[in-house]
């Protein structure tokens, strides 16, 4: 997962033109060089925060033109940008409609503390205040492990999750045959599962995996600390299974 080091509120213009509307101011939200979101004022959030940041640029409708869509889910002090899992899965025929930003597929989920996000509020008023927001669940966790794992090596949301066979060597914290056992068994309960996940914390220890048949990259999706077993999201989230 990644973190924005900068939130800007730009203004500029979209023209609706084709749509007998004209050229209309829009306020335009960049995090760090991308542009999250094109036009603030048609920003529009359901029930269960699921949120199109942008929207057609030839209308301005939510759910005119597919994808760019969002859940926002808070853990702890932070809010968390993820793939909106539950409507991409109830849909997988049609994966283009719900689908992120091509940003998120390209470098992950992404995540804002408190402070950003009261930022992110003050832009776009719409947002529900932090406490309001639904809680990261054990299930999204799963999938959120699975959706940065290098190379989809535990398969491609949504079909299914497995650790993919190939040679994989653990070279930090345990031995290959048990953190890989430990790994499949904390992934399948938390995919099970749509509780809510314990708040996360910070866990220096880690089981760094080689995965052999991508030149021994380097994967660290579990940490084991004296029989307590945490999913992690790089950089620093632990989950207590």
């Amino acid at each position: 997962m990644w973190n924005p080091k900068e939130i800007k509120l730009k203004y500029g213009s979209l023209d609706f033109s084709s749509a007998g509307m004209g050229v209309v101011d829009a306020k335009k939200i960049y995090l760090d060089e991308w542009q999250f979101c094109n036009s603030v004022g048609h920003v529009e959030v359901d029930e269960d925060a699921l949120i199109q940041f942008y929207v057609c640029p030839h209308c301005g409708y939510t759910n005119c033109e597919p994808g760019n869509w969002l859940s926002l889910r808070r853990s702890g002090d932070f809010v968390f940008f993820i793939p909106a899992f539950e409507d991409l899965e109830e849909d997988e025929s049609d994966f283009a409609e719900y689908s992120p930003p091509y940003e998120v597929e390209k470098r992950g989920a992404f995540y804002l503390d408190r402070m950003q996000y009261d930022q992110l509020k003050r832009y776009m008023g719409m947002l529900p205040r932090q406490e309001d927001l639904p809680t990261l669940s054990k299930r999204e966790v799963s999938l959120l492990v699975q959706w940065e794992a290098p190379f989809q090596v535990l398969g491609n949301f949504p079909n299914g999750m497995g650790l993919e066979q190939q040679d994989y060597l653990v070279v930090d914290g345990g031995e290959d045959k048990d953190v890989l056992e430990t790994l499949k068994d904390a992934l399948s309960h938390f995919y099970s599962s749509r509780n809510p996940a314990d708040t996360p914390i910070e866990v220096e220890n880690k089981s760094t995996i080689l995965l052999g048949a991508y030149d021994f990259a380097k994967w660290s999706p579990i940490s084991i600390v004296g029989g307590r077993v945490f999913l992690r999201l790089e950089p620093a989230f632990c989950f207590e299974t």
